[in-house]
């Protein structure tokens, strides 16, 4: 078998002339920063680009020369370096330029851009590339990084996981310490925000120190601003109990809770006794104001607060209150008077803000009447009558505008027509910053107790006072019958006994402030 044979006169031509093109090709340089986003801690980074450093070095090594094993702390810090770079990189590509071709001719300037954010450092870049701030630290003994940190780009995810990190490092440390910190190695742009950020973002710095969550106050309702009949919308709130010794003979201390109703529309109040925490009481207490203040369209009830603590007692107290106005008996009344019953949300007392504040000025009171004293039940609603009058006689609002009227409008001009109860009162206009009279040998004082309620403050007399270089006393030592003690003059409170003038001491703005 041979092969064909062709004929030579080929019609082939073999002077064909060669076409040539001209391929143009752009290519663009994009660096790819994903990896920043990919985890949330830097830890685990540092690991991940460590790892792909060593693999890339082992590919281009001999074997012999290879690494295996564990990481080692320096080629952690390598991986630390390149993700640096690569951020700076990323945010100051043109600055880094810059720096590189006055790096080759020092005789060009460096002219940064006005909006650059490295305008008004005093930027350098060293050997590996790395920007860093250059200051008058060079001949001070120290690590390297210490006298020219690297600087880091603001609002980088870099920044902010380097900051994260660090601050987890440190217990959870405040801003101030966390950018010394950081500026130990870094310079972070912008970075009191950043260490702010990252300390109000912590999730276990807040729930050590949770922030209060504050919205802005709504409308008054309905029953504040529109107007109505006194008491015929109130509000209701209990307090107690009060231990009241029997009016004969030796028994037992009973326990007697005292409930404060507040009109709605002219904060009058109304204050019955009430001998338990019963359904049936609370009937009867209602049914006492109904006869001697009107017809009760709404009444509005605390539901979280009231009774709270920790104490056994008061839990008990607090579900026995909340309980009386859940039984039928309760709805039944309701119904059939006619009253509209509603509750406050649960853990909200600034919704019931009138009779709260009904019932720490009663408290107010009847600890000044009382004191640690025993009272009778007779004594006790006396007490809580002659409350009454004084929290109906407070003013609202004056009267006229006209400067020589001294009258004002009190809850009690919407009930008889005038005020309760009326007290002249110091004037406390003239409040002069003045030296305070001295405390003298032999003054009878109270031992302030942070963890005691005043009324139960030890007694003492004053048999020492040391005097400053100015000639005012601020330091006193106190005979007590349980010892001697030595306290600053803001820790005693002088009793208003044996011709001292209270309103020249300096604790009396105590009373004044209760007042």
């Amino acid at each position: 078998m041979t092969w064909p044979k062709f004929p030579s006169n080929s019609s082939i031509n073999h002077n064909i002339e060669q076409e040539k093109r001209a391929v143009v090709v752009l290519t663009t340089t994009e660096i790819d920063d994903s990896i920043f986003v990919r985890y949330s801690e830097l830890g685990k980074l540092l690991k991940v680009v460590a790892m792909c450093i060593r693999f890339g070095t082992n590919c281009r090594s001999p074997k012999a020369e290879r690494v295996f094993g564990n990481l080692t702390p320096a080629e952690i810090d390598r991986a630390l370096k390149s993700m640096v770079r690569l951020a700076q990189v990323n945010s100051f590509p043109k600055e880094i330029q810059q720096l590189k071709c006055h790096k080759l001719d020092p005789t060009k300037p460096i002219e940064f851009d006005t909006k650059s954010a490295l305008k008004t450092l005093n930027i350098r870049l060293d050997q590996s590339d790395h920007l860093r701030l250059d200051g008058r630290l060079g001949n001070a003994a120290g690590p390297y990084d210490s006298k020219f940190p690297m600087i880091l780009p603001a609002k980088h995810p870099l920044s902010f996981l380097i900051a994260r990190s660090l601050h987890h490092r440190t217990a959870h440390s405040g801003p101030g310490l966390l950018l010394a910190t950081m500026r130990q190695r870094f310079w972070p742009m912008r970075g009191r925000e950043l260490v702010r950020n990252i300390v109000r973002k912590c999730i276990t710095c807040f729930r050590c120190r949770p922030a209060d969550y504050h919205q802005q106050m709504a409308p008054l309702p309905a029953v504040r601003v529109v107007p109505s009949r006194v008491l015929s919308k109130a509000g209701l709130d209990y307090c107690g109990p009060f231990n009241v010794r029997p009016l004969y003979g030796r028994g037992a201390n009973v326990k007697m809770y005292v409930a404060i109703f507040v009109c709605l529309a002219v904060k009058a109040v109304h204050i019955e006794i009430v001998p338990n925490l019963t359904s049936a009481a609370c009937i009867s207490a209602i049914k006492r104001f109904v006869a001697r203040r009107g017809r009760l369209i709404e009444l509005q009830c605390d539901n979280a607060t009231a009774f709270v603590g920790a104490d056994r007692e008061l839990k008990s107290l607090r579900r026995r209150y909340l309980e009386q106005f859940k039984t039928e008996e309760w709805k039944g009344y309701c119904i059939d008077s006619g009253i509209s019953f509603r509750f406050i949300p649960a853990r909200s007392p600034h919704f019931g803000g009138l009779w709260e504040a009904g019932v720490k000025s009663f408290k107010h009171h009847f600890r000044r009447i009382f004191g640690a004293s025993s009272y009778t039940l007779d004594e006790f609603t006396t007490a809580a009558t002659h409350i009454e009058s004084i929290l109906n006689s407070r003013p609202l609002t004056p009267l006229t505008d006209h400067p020589d009227d001294l009258a004002v409008l009190t809850p009690g001009h919407f009930l008889v027509g005038e005020a309760m109860f009326s007290i002249p009162e110091p004037d406390m206009t003239n409040d002069q910053r003045t030296p305070a009279q001295n405390i003298y040998k032999g003054a009878l004082v109270l031992l302030k107790q942070e963890e005691l309620p005043p009324f139960m403050w030890n007694i003492g007399r004053v048999e020492e006072t040391y005097t400053g270089a100015d000639g005012l006393v601020r330091v006193v030592l106190v005979r007590t019958n349980r010892g001697v003690y030595k306290r600053a003059v803001t820790e005693v409170r002088v009793l208003p006994i044996d011709g001292h003038d209270t309103n020249k001491l300096p604790t009396a703005r105590m009373l004044d402030d209760d007042r």
